[in-house]
This record gives C-alpha cells, sequence and structure tokens, in this order.
C-alpha cells in the first residue's frame, strides 16, 4: 500500500480520512458530531479541527486496514469532485480563519481554476476524446461562478 521503502509509523496528525475513523464519545460529546453544513469534502477536517481544539489527539494508525472505494458517493457527470472540495474547504476556512484567510484562499483558487481553464481548452483544441476535458472545464467554470457570487462582502453572506 505505502510505496516501497516509505517509513511509515503511528503518528499524531491534523486530520484523517473520515473513510476509517475511530472517535471516542466523549471526544465527539465534546467537541460535536459532523458540521451538517458541509455536504461532502472536508467534513472530517473540519471534525477533527475540533476535536483537537477541545484537546484531544488526531492519531494516524497505519496498521489500521480498510477497503476504501474512493469517490463512490460521487457519480456526478456534470462537474468533478473538485467543486465540493473547494466549497467544504471555504466552509472551513470561513468559520474557522478570518475574513483575510478566507479572501486569500478564495483568490488563489481563482486563479487555479482559471489558469486549469486555459490548459483545459488548450488541450480541448489538441485532442479528439474530450468528454473528461468538458467535465474538468464545467468544473472550474463552476467554481468560478460560486467564487463570483461568494466574494460580495462577508457579512452580507450566511
Amino acid at each position: 500500500m505505502w510505496p516501497e521503502g516509505m517509513e511509515v509509523h503511528r503518528r499524531e496528525c491534523d486530520w484523517v480520512l473520515g473513510a476509517c475513523m475511530l472517535v471516542r464519545r466523549n471526544a465527539l460529546e465534546e467537541a460535536g458530531l459532523f458540521d451538517p453544513d458541509i455536504f461532502m469534502y472536508a467534513e472530517e477536517m473540519e471534525l477533527c479541527y475540533r476535536i483537537k481544539a477541545h484537546g484531544w489527539k488526531v492519531i494516524f494508525e497505519p496498521d489500521a486496514k480498510i477497503i476504501h472505494f474512493g469517490g463512490a458517493s460521487w457519480n456526478e457527470k456534470k462537474y468533478s469532485q473538485a467543486f465540493l472540495i473547494m466549497v467544504g474547504l471555504l466552509f472551513f476556512f470561513k468559520k474557522h480563519s478570518s475574513k483575510l484567510v478566507c479572501l486569500i484562499v478564495m483568490m488563489f483558487y481563482a486563479i487555479g481554476s482559471l489558469l486549469r481553464l486555459g490548459i483545459w481548452g488548450f488541450h480541448y483544441l489538441l485532442t479528439k476524446k474530450r468528454d473528461n476535458i468538458l467535465l474538468e472545464i464545467r468544473t472550474n467554470l463552476k467554481i468560478l461562478k460560486y467564487l463570483a457570487n461568494k466574494s460580495r462582502p462577508f457579512s452580507e453572506q450566511k
């Protein structure tokens, strides 16, 4: 599972994937459950953040074994998972960071999406297999549209 020669050991970390997460009941009673405002992709990061804020440790255990079919919950054909990952991360930063940090994160997402649009657009012109390319173009356009709506002053937002 791990690249050959890579030393993997049990250690404290900031967050672990929710696909295989064991949490003490007391930790959840103190920190709360998953935030229902995060639909998918970032909810475990936000929960681990709150757990650590309440003094608990988050531990990565490499000897735990599961089979996880990543992406099986997402079968949307209009845009890729990248959109929901961004929405979850923006929610996290809005909830736990300053307005300035949120604006900086949004700016980097916008710049990244513009660059990806250029790259995917160029790739679209050079190939005949375009289904995946159109998916990526739609995703980045959706990200930019979302960011444009979220760029109004934070006081006007929920």
